[in-house]
């Protein structure tokens, strides 16, 4: 998140201090930083993975000014906020029937899945897992078999 200022008096009795902040998906205000002086400052947003996920926000700013502060001789302006989001990675898989379940029962899991939160989902051959939501179950024909295609997305990284 950044504030783009313009004539912003240095921070004291005679100054102003802007703090710049959202409220995120469940009415939680979280304060990004403040700015005191300067033209232009860029805020980064907490560490990632902790409280800067979510899918609205809505941004706000609170001016203090000095017990001095007179708005005749200065003219301070907030002139642009930028947030920058990371989107979500689309992950497509296909989904064929196996000895231990066919086709039909796997739609019907996996459709009790979608648009149900966040899930826990293992990356096939290994023992690695990621957290993702899944939007879409589809028939498809995979190398000439009939399949599931299952559409994920996934807005962690695994470091």
């Amino acid at each position: 998140m950044s504030l783009e200022t313009a004539n912003l008096p240095a921070a004291g009795a005679a100054g102003v201090s802007i703090a710049v902040g959202a409220y995120q998906d469940g009415g939680t205000a979280t304060t990004v930083g403040t700015i005191t002086s300067g033209t232009m400052n860029e805020q980064e947003v907490t560490v990632h993975a902790t409280t800067d996920k979510g899918y609205r926000f809505r941004p706000f700013i609170v001016l203090t000014a000095g017990a001095s502060y007179d708005p005749v001789t200065s003219d301070p302006r907030l002139l642009r906020l930028k947030i920058e989001a990371r989107s979500a990675d689309t992950i497509r898989t296909v989904v064929l029937p196996s000895s231990q379940r066919n086709l039909f029962e796997a739609k019907k899991i996996l459709r009790k899945l979608k648009n149900a939160g966040v899930k826990t989902v293992r990356e096939p051959g290994t023992n690695e897992t990621f957290s993702a939501t899944i939007v879409a179950v589809n028939d498809t024909v995979h190398e000439g078999k009939q399949g599931v295609e299952l559409l994920m997305q996934r807005f962690s990284v695994n470091a």
